[in-house]
């Protein structure tokens, strides 16, 4: 809230002044629609950029359920100027486009979306489209709401070093339309190459049955408080994530926690006790993780941190040009009240005084 006062600052100080110095050329209806205009702009402006900056993504994960591909009509078209008049205005044009027509390929997910390849020039199929098979594991990105963005520092309960935060591997993203590594490891550790497979098939089974996305990091680090790290790093993870967070000597795993926003006190529990001392090839792994997660994983809904919203506030770069769009805004209706006689009641002698470096300024 804050920032937006000191935004709203801008059109009090810019418009005050102009009125106080220009009163003979900006009236009291002008100066009213100047820092009205200027406010509510400045306000919605702000508004979406407070909310652009509680934004994250979070990965809806199922199977492939359908392939299809065809034909449309070209998306690369553009109208062309054959005439114009003497005043430069097209009196006749016609439709140029890059082909003749253009190639589509989709993929049906059971998440509910479709993956769309369209507007595409050429009739060679897209590689991830032909190595995609019906029944894969996908996961699709979708965007909400996070309310933690809105104030970090109430939610993080650990004392972390920027050194350890820092340190923590970016959160998984999705490339290639629908995949992801659902495995990720830290400070040299190696996870069992059929981790990866596994989580992949945990996650498009239990996916959309128990809203969740389970996420696996392992680390060569010692100390347990490294998942600390991995809070504050992810701010917990999507609202969906469950993410197990395993140290590992190379031969087992010698701890395990559970970092999630979700509240699962006896899934943590859980995995913490039961993954602790286990081989890394031991093949039950995967599957011990699959079986805690489907008995008891219940997803906190995101809107019981709604509260938080109240502390959100533009992100540092936005406050920036948010100042620059207030300076700008308030500058030019200034300039335009002071140039134009918007309501005709100014009467001839302000008329003729209008004009920066020009006539006299009329005082009250």
């Amino acid at each position: 809230m804050m920032s937006l006062i000191g935004l709203l600052l801008v059109p009090i100080v810019i418009g005050g002044a102009a009125f106080f110095f220009l009163r003979a050329t900006i009236s009291w209806k002008e100066f009213l629609v100047q820092m009205a205009a200027s406010v509510l702009l400045i306000v919605g402006t702000w508004a979406l950029a407070r909310w652009g900056a509680m934004q994250s993504t979070e990965h809806w994960n199922g199977r492939i359920t359908a392939k299809d591909n065809g034909t449309q009509g070209c998306c690369h078209c553009r109208t062309v100027c054959d005439s114009t008049d003497k005043d430069g205005n097209c009196t006749s044009s016609h439709i140029e486009c890059d082909h003749i027509m253009d190639y589509w390929w989709s993929a049906d997910v059971s998440t509910g979306d479709v993956l769309n390849d369209g507007c595409n020039g050429g009739p060679a199929d897209p590689e991830w489209w032909t190595k995609a098979y019906i029944g894969e594991p996908a996961s699709v990105p979708h965007t909400y709401t996070n309310y933690l963005k809105a104030d970090r520092e109430s939610i993080i309960t650990h004392d972390v070093p920027e050194s350890e935060i820092g340190s923590v591997p970016d959160f998984p993203e999705v490339h290639s339309w629908y995949k992801v590594s659902k495995v990720i490891t830290h400070a040299g550790a190696r996870a069992p190459r059929h981790w990866q497979s596994e989580l992949l098939d945990l996650n498009a089974d239990l996916g959309n049955k128990r809203q969740v996305d389970v996420i696996v990091l392992l680390t060569k680090r010692k100390d347990p408080e490294f998942a600390f790290a991995v809070e504050a790093a992810w701010l917990y993870g999507p609202k969906n994530s469950l993410n197990v967070v395993m140290g590992t000597d190379g031969q087992k795993i010698t701890w395990a926690r559970v970092v999630t926003i979700s509240e699962v006190e006896n899934l943590s529990i859980s995995l913490r006790d039961g993954l602790q001392g286990m081989a890394l090839n031991d093949p039950t792994v995967i599957p011990f993780i699959r079986a805690e997660v489907d008995k008891k994983f219940h997803r906190t809904p995101m809107e019981k941190y709604e509260y938080l919203a109240s502390a959100a506030s533009p992100e540092g770069w936005w406050l920036f040009w948010l100042y620059v769009l207030a300076i700008g805004i308030s500058g030019g209706l200034t300039w335009y009240m002071h140039r134009e006689d918007v309501f005709g009641d100014e009467g001839w002698q302000r008329m003729r005084e209008r004009g920066f470096g020009r006539g006299s300024i009329r005082r009250w």
